[in-house]
């Protein structure tokens, strides 16, 4: 008897030995195959383990952190925090990436389900502060809490937290402030915090990069790289710092410079899309698009594929497919923005139009009263207009195939890009020239002509400010406003607009060849069939792909329609070109 319970006991023993075993190697089998970027063959070992293991705090915390940094579904992200937190409320960490999850899915959901993340992002950070008050991430955390949602305390909240962070890590604590009162617009207190805390630790690289980083959002490109080679000569095996470097001659126009800088960057670390990405750009901008196609495909493969610099990758691969030995691109990466990125463009532009619709009726902007501009051979003249766009393209491929004005740096980076652009769309302007037509055949004239600028400016202004509000993102808006000025933005101010022009200048052609509606409503349409290989891609449902047809050939129409109504396209060039800033269209 005794014996036989003994071997019982034996027996059970090893049976729990065994299974414990055997769940630490499927949490590390798990760990394994995230590792190797197979994240859907890791989320299905995790879930293989929760399923004998409900409450078990670990996996959860794994698989939500699986979810949140890898797979991008804040959603799902947050189901096994919470739960994960409740299961194990000691790890700190894990109430930090609940706050995250939370946030991310505040671009996704409408006005009341915005109220309820926000508060519960809140509780989150706060969680994650109480379990470690001494920690500096989730103080920053709490502080940008403070930025973006709006009525939750602002500068004045964020300077407060950011004392609180001084008392135990004073050096953090000024650079915090110093980052703040930039934001602000107080430069002359911001450089004083800068100074401060850079004079209490003059050989930590980390404020020379903060310090770095405001002069870059200034527009001060050269006290920017001063301060990032400042960092590099202290850490010169700093990823980060030759990363920054690297961006801010890039910015200069200073290509062959920013290559070097972030060859070494990305040596010192080669799993970061960021430097990957800007690296790639460099090599565009230098006009070796081999180089940058190998290195924007390297973006799609590395440790973040989901991220913005993959989606901005997949971008430029199309720009550039057709450069580098022809090299196709996969269906899969040419891939359109997601709907928290489109969604706030959409109403950003609406908001645009509207803005301009509701000035009409106060009599603040007027609408044009005189004939539609006519000509006598409707059909001939949009078969010249045809030919006009296919020398637009003609020129376009002419210039990645640098036929046209060779690349160059500094001053004369802007030049050739200025003189190019000029080129490329010339045939339009040759047309007109030939046929006799008066610009405002593409809705241009001279008449009042800083009035709708100003026109413009106020509406952009009220684009970027949907955009950013909608996004989280309004802290932000100063450095939009400043980029209006930045020579590598105001460089593409005339490309942007141009292109502008040349829907204007096909809309009237096509108006006088079929009529108004025709005119509005065929682009608009094509614009929304664009979009539907993407969705049959991604196996979207009937009704899904309906409701995004109808949105996309609305919002196009919409736009048309009230560019047609002001026979203006000056401001709308200037709504697009300051929207471009706003969504970092030109980095």
């Amino acid at each position: 008897m005794i014996v036989s319970l003994s071997l019982n006991c034996t027996v059970l023993l090893l049976s729990v030995f065994a299974s414990e075993t055997h769940d630490a190697d499927m949490l590390k089998h798990a760990a394994e195959l995230e590792a190797e970027h197979r994240y859907s063959e890791a989320v299905e070992v995790y879930e293989e383990f929760l399923a004998k293991n409900e409450e078990e705090g670990r996996a959860r915390f794994l698989l939500g952190k699986l979810y949140l940094r890898r797979l991008r579904e804040p959603g799902k992200a947050a189901a096994h925090l919470e739960r994960a937190c409740k299961a194990d409320p000691e790890v700190c960490e894990c109430h930090f990436l609940l706050s995250e999850a939370y946030a991310g899915q505040f671009m996704s959901v409408g006005v009341v389900d915005k109220l309820v993340l926000a508060v519960k992002a809140k509780s989150a950070v706060d969680a994650a502060v109480k379990c470690d008050p001494r920690s500096v991430n989730y103080r920053k955390a709490r502080i940008q809490y403070f930025l973006t949602i709006p009525g939750a305390g602002g500068y004045e909240r964020a300077h407060a937290e950011a004392g609180a962070l001084a008392s135990f890590d004073p050096y953090a604590g000024l650079l915090v402030h110093a980052s703040l009162y930039g934001y602000q617009g107080q430069g002359d207190r911001a450089l004083d915090f800068f100074e401060r805390a850079i004079a209490s630790k003059p050989n930590d690289p980390l404020g020379h990069e903060w310090l770095g980083e405001y002069h870059l959002r200034q527009g001060r490109y050269e006290d920017a790289i001063t301060q990032f080679q400042n960092a590099v000569e202290l850490s010169p095996h700093s990823a980060s710092a030759l990363h920054d470097l690297g961006r801010a001659y890039q910015k200069n126009t200073q290509h062959e410079e920013a290559v070097q800088a972030l060859d070494r960057a990305i040596n010192a670390n080669s799993d970061s899309t960021e430097i990957a990405y800007d690296l790639a750009r460099s090599f565009q901008l230098l006009g070796r698009p081999t180089e940058a196609v190998e290195l924007y495909r390297r973006c799609l493969s590395l440790d973040d594929p989901f991220g913005p610099e993959a989606d901005l990758a997949r971008r430029r691969l199309t720009e550039l497919a057709s450069v580098a030995q022809n090299a196709p691109v996969d269906g899969d990466s040419v891939q359109e923005a997601s709907p928290s990125f489109f969604g706030p463009v959409a109403f950003a532009y609406l908001f645009a139009c509207g803005g301009w619709i509701i000035l009409a009726r106060l009599r603040i902007v007027s609408i044009p009263r005189d004939p539609f501009p006519t000509c006598d051979k409707p059909w001939r003249e949009l078969a010249l207009a045809g030919v006009a766009v296919v020398g637009i393209f003609a020129l376009g491929l002419a210039w990645r195939f640098s036929f046209l004005l060779p690349a160059a740096s500094g001053w004369l980076y802007h030049v050739s890009w200025t003189l190019n652009n000029v080129i490329i769309y010339s045939p339009v302007f040759i047309l007109l020239a030939i046929r006799k037509q008066g610009l405002n055949t593409v809705f241009l004239s001279k008449a009042e002509i800083g009035r709708k600028a100003a026109i413009g400016g106020l509406l952009a202004i009220v684009g970027a400010v949907v955009f950013l509000g909608l996004r989280g993102e309004l802290a932000d808006l100063p450095g939009v406003l400043r980029g209006v000025v930045e020579p590598n933005n105001a460089t593409n101010f005339l490309p942007v607009f141009l292109e502008g022009v040349v829907l204007v200048f096909l809309f009237v052609r096509v108006r006088w060849a079929l009529g108004f509606w025709p005119a509005i409503l065929i682009p608009a349409v094509l614009f929304a069939v664009g979009h539907i290989p993407r969705q049959l891609a991604a196996e979207d449902s009937i009704e899904t792909m309906i409701a995004f047809f109808v949105f996309n050939t609305f919002l196009p129409a919409t736009i048309l329609y009230v560019v047609a109504q002001s026979r203006d396209v000056v401001w709308i060039g200037i709504v697009h070109y300051v929207m471009d800033i706003a969504i970092k269209a030109f980095e």
